[in-house]
């Protein structure tokens, strides 16, 4: 017989990413992800201060996403995530069954011009924290900075310099929201605030 390995055996929570270069990182921070999504509990990967630059969309998630959707209670902190190239995509998704916080994390040039899909950093269908992060420079169609339908909280944090065609920088759609210490600023729609 043969025995294949479960990449899951070598992550264990709380995990810090690790990488030779770019490619090495996203890879590692799509398992880890990944892992998270299917063990059950409450999650937490740690950056290190480093950057990962996304180049390409993972998956769709109601819009192209540059990384794996959160399904579970996940928390990614202290380090930056952004996107470079031609390719349209946002960062992040959070599922309906999802929770994710972001803390000292750092979202930038999610979207893209005429990134047509909802949340071009954040598109938060469960639960979002965005805690002394920045959501910056992202850019699309319709609420490019966040986008959320369920419960959102914004602590000691900075969303500026977003660019909409339409509603701005942080849509709640249907949920609850609260923004606290927080400064919102520089962001732009050429339709609506």
């Amino acid at each position: 017989s043969i025995t294949v390995a479960n990449p899951c055996d070598s992550i264990a929570f709380p995990y810090t990413l690790s990488g030779a270069d770019n490619a090495a990182l996203r890879a590692n921070l799509i398992a880890a992800i990944q892992c998270a999504n299917t063990n059950g509990t409450a999650d937490v990967i740690e950056f290190g201060g480093q950057t990962i630059t996304l180049t390409d969309a993972f998956a769709d998630y109601s819009g192209a996403t540059g990384l794996p959707q959160v399904t579970t209670n996940l928390t990614l902190r202290n380090g930056t995530l952004t996107r470079s190239g031609s390719n349209l995509f946002r960062i992040l998704s959070v599922s309906s069954a999802g929770s994710l916080t972001l803390r000292n994390v750092t979202i930038s040039n999610g979207g893209g011009a005429g990134y047509a899909s909802l949340g071009a950093a954040l598109h938060n269908l469960g639960t979002a924290r965005v805690i002394g992060s920045s959501l910056s420079n992202n850019s699309g169609n319709r609420a490019v900075a966040i986008y959320s339908t369920n419960t959102l909280m914004v602590a000691n944090s900075t969303i500026s310099g977003n660019s909409a065609s339409q509603y701005n920088a942080i849509l709640e759609m249907s949920g609850t929201a609260s923004i606290a210490n927080s400064v919102i600023t520089g962001n732009r729609s050429t339709t609506s605030d």
